[in-house]
């Protein structure tokens, strides 16, 4: 009995100088609830909502906008107010992406500084400017350009659609439109257009999906207890997401070395592949060259993923929000027939005159948020944000979800109502549509936005 009790006292001594020690360790750091060893502020996460973005606001209310969070091992600082996650997403200090502490984002990257998504530095800026340069060579964002490859892969899509509502009498919708949109993307990227009932291509964007869908970074293993991920790699996820990133890995490098043998890159460009081709070749002597094999295989994979899945997923969420509220579908349906004409093909050129539909798009975008929070950041040196200390390393996770949720700015925010982007005279309010954060914000923001708008503008009208 006297064991127990001395057993007592030491485990309550130890807890009463733990709080001490970490409330001294964090004196000047924003404010968040009250951490547990070890654990941190995991429990608190998980007993708000399954829903990280959801969780963040509901403790928010009590903490404040800008609030420090412990995960396992993983220090953040979350922003839950409009104005601080525009703020923090303009800051010069918080644009480096997070790649030390994740070992998944480690092994996709080959334990390099390489990609669009993940990387860093002037490394990061040179491929961001050359990808967009290139891109744009290849008709990246250029109405007519999309058009043609909007409207020939939307052909494909309706009679793969037909054929399969025919066979079986019901589709699924989650993912339905992942390989039209990786076709949209791929053929200025690769050349390459797949069709639709292509298997190998099917598998891999499954691989991609899941591995995304498998990912959560505040309760993956990985993510809050990194060592976890080596120690025991079945539970932890590592053996599958490995066997899927080889995968995809080794489909990026399949088709480098496609055009390197088969295609006249040298002379004839005719993607971002073959220029990309072109570099490595003039700066092969160069060490410090970014353009590599490697690098040009990651450039791939993130292209390739970051193509399909969250604009797939937006278009399937603003399928639903069309059926949900046929009101404002048959408004929309009204206003093309009235101004393109039953049967004609919707440009891009159309689209000042769609002033409904466009409203109605931009509800879609703003009540979907499939992604509430960007690609997590990380600060790249100690700095101060409104009078809190942030560490360097720390975390930066703006909350996407409170900037499309504030009642400040929409009023009544769950409400879908394609009228508030509406001014009195049926003109767009671009002010408020300049306040979604959809693709992000600040220099990180995402470079194929104008191609995700586009493209989800046209597929939705035409679909």
């Amino acid at each position: 009995m006297i064991l127990v009790v001395n057993i007592l006292i030491l485990v309550i001594f130890l807890l009463v100088w733990w709080f001490v020690q970490d409330k001294r360790s964090y004196k000047n750091y924003p404010p968040g609830p009250p951490r547990m060893p070890i654990l941190g502020n995991i429990l608190q996460i998980a007993s708000q909502s399954s829903f990280p973005s959801v969780a963040f606001l509901n403790l928010s209310k009590k903490y404040g906008d800008v609030m420090f969070l412990k995960m396992g091992m993983v220090e953040a600082v979350t922003f839950n107010s409009p104005d601080s996650v525009h703020e923090i997403l303009h800051h010069e200090k918080a644009i480096d992406r997070t790649r030390t502490m994740l070992p998944l984002i480690q092994a996709r990257m080959y334990g390099k500084n390489l990609g669009l998504i993940f990387s860093s530095g002037e490394s990061w800026q040179k491929l961001r400017h050359f990808t967009i340069r290139t891109l744009k060579d290849f008709g990246f964002g250029k109405a007519a350009s999309m058009d043609v490859v909007v409207l020939e892969e939307m052909d494909k899509f309706v009679g793969y659609l037909e054929t399969k509502m025919q066979r079986d009498g019901v589709v699924e919708v989650d993912g339905l439109f992942n390989l039209t949109l990786v076709n949209m993307l791929w053929r200025l990227v690769t050349g390459i257009n797949y069709s639709m009932n292509d298997k190998k291509i099917q598998k891999l964007l499954k691989l991609s999906n899941d591995m995304i869908k498998n990912t959560k970074f505040s309760f993956d293993a990985s993510a809050t207890f990194p060592f976890l991920w080596h120690l025991f790699p079945s539970w932890s996820g590592k053996n599958l997401q490995m066997m899927n990133i080889t995968a995809l890995q080794e489909y990026c490098r399949e088709t480098l070395e496609y055009h390197r043998r088969n295609c006249d890159y040298k002379n004839h460009p005719e993607s971002y592949v073959d220029v990309f081709l072109q570099k490595i070749d003039e700066t092969r002597k160069n060490p410090e060259s970014e353009f590599t094999d490697d690098q040009l295989v990651l450039c791939l994979l993130d292209l390739f993923q970051a193509g399909a899945e969250t604009s797939s997923q937006t278009l399937s969420f603003s399928m639903l929000y069309m059926l949900i509220h046929q009101d404002i579908q048959g408004k929309v349906q009204k206003e093309i027939d009235e101004v393109v004409g039953k049967g004609e093909v919707i440009t891009l050129d159309m689209k000042s005159r769609l002033p409904y539909t466009q409203a109605a798009v931009l509800e879609c975008l703003r009540k979907s948020m499939v992604a509430p929070f960007p690609a997590a950041r990380q600060a790249t040196d100690d700095f101060y944000f409104r009078d809190y200390f942030i560490k360097k390393g720390t975390i930066i996770m703006p909350n996407l979800e409170c900037v499309h949720l504030d009642r400040g700015i929409w009023g009544d925010p769950h409400n879908f109502r394609p009228e508030r982007f509406l001014n009195k005279d049926m003109s767009i309010d671009t002010k408020l549509a300049g306040k979604m954060l959809l693709f992000g914000g600040g220099k990180r923001v995402c470079l194929a936005q104008s191609l995700a708008e586009t493209t989800i503008f046209l597929v939705l009208q035409i679909s």
